[in-house]
Parts: C-alpha cells; sequence; structure tokens
C-alpha cells in the first residue's frame, strides 16, 4: 500500500484559535480540520475515481471468497471502491484507524484516500505477468500542491464560520 503522511507546521495561530474552542470535553476543533482536510481532498478523491483502470474484459470473473463461497467481480470494481475516510482521535492513544505508535497516536484527524480493494497496488506497480497501470501516484502528483494550498484557506474559513455559530448561539 502507498502510504503518505504529512504534517503541516507553521499554523501556530489556527493552533491556538483550534484549542480555544475545544475544551476538555469537545472535539470541535477536530471536527473543523476534518471538514477542511475532506473539502481539500476531494478534487484528488474525483480523480482517482475517475481514473482508475477498467478491465478491457466485459465478462464478470468468479473468485473465491476466503469462507468457501464465491463472488462476482464486475468490470469497474477498482473504481466503486475508491473511498475517501476520515477519523478523529478522540481519547489521544493509538487505535488501528490513527495508529499505535507513539508518533502516530499524537495525530488528531487522519483522512485516507485510496482503493480498498486486495489488489490495489498490483494494478499500480505491475507484476510479472500485467503492466503497471499507475493511477494513484498521478493523482497524487497532481493534486497534493493543490490541497495543501486550499487546506489553510478552507481550515480558516470554515474556524470563522464555527465562531459566528458560537456567537450567534451565546448572544444574548
Amino acid at each position: 500500500m502507498i502510504d503518505i503522511s504529512v504534517n503541516l507546521h507553521g499554523l501556530s495561530d489556527l493552533e491556538q484559535a483550534l484549542r480555544d474552542i475545544s475544551n476538555d470535553n469537545s472535539i470541535a476543533g477536530a471536527k473543523v480540520i476534518r471538514s477542511a482536510l475532506m473539502s481539500a481532498s476531494l478534487p484528488m478523491y474525483r480523480h482517482l475515481q475517475a481514473t482508475a483502470p477498467k478491465s478491457k474484459d466485459p465478462r464478470p470473473r468468479q473468485r473465491k471468497t476466503r469462507k468457501g463461497g464465491t463472488v462476482e467481480i464486475l468490470p469497474g470494481f477498482l473504481r466503486s471502491r475508491i473511498r475517501r475516510r476520515s477519523y478523529i482521535n478522540k481519547t489521544g492513544y493509538g487505535n488501528r484507524n490513527i495508529g499505535r505508535t507513539p508518533d502516530e497516536a499524537n495525530g488528531l484527524v487522519k483522512v485516507r484516500i485510496g482503493a480498498y480493494t486486495p489488489y490495489a497496488h498490483y494494478v499500480e506497480l505491475g507484476t510479472e505477468h500485467s503492466p503497471a497501470q499507475p493511477f494513484m501516484r498521478s493523482a497524487i502528483d497532481g493534486h497534493w500542491s493543490g490541497i495543501t494550498r486550499n487546506f489553510r484557506t478552507l481550515l480558516e474559513r470554515r474556524l470563522l464560520s464555527y465562531r459566528r455559530r458560537q456567537a450567534k448561539r451565546h448572544a444574548p
């Protein structure tokens, strides 16, 4: 599996603002971050869905399952299994979604984009019998700078929106 991790630095004012809205019992700051990350990653997600390879053979294939049954795999199955998932680390400890090592467990929000199939890396990197059809690398290379550039502005907008909603809620 292709794993890319990015840590953004230099956002100390935004970090302090997020800490101000999140008290010990609230995960409001994490929700603001998750919302901004999900919006910033949308173009890459759509590009992955559009460019994932599709089998040229129109016939469905039968594959055995672990339980002994069979499943029918239709052409385009890889495209349908591209997902975006987000996780919030509510406890501050590692788990299977955030990470178990201390470095990974310190993260507050995690967004994963990828093809949730057991064979996606074979399509991406190729095998001795089939050539590589890289669709993930091109999406990452084409959209990564835009994601990091847009994340800050989206985060600022969502933080201001959250502050306005809180001010209206607590206004007399």
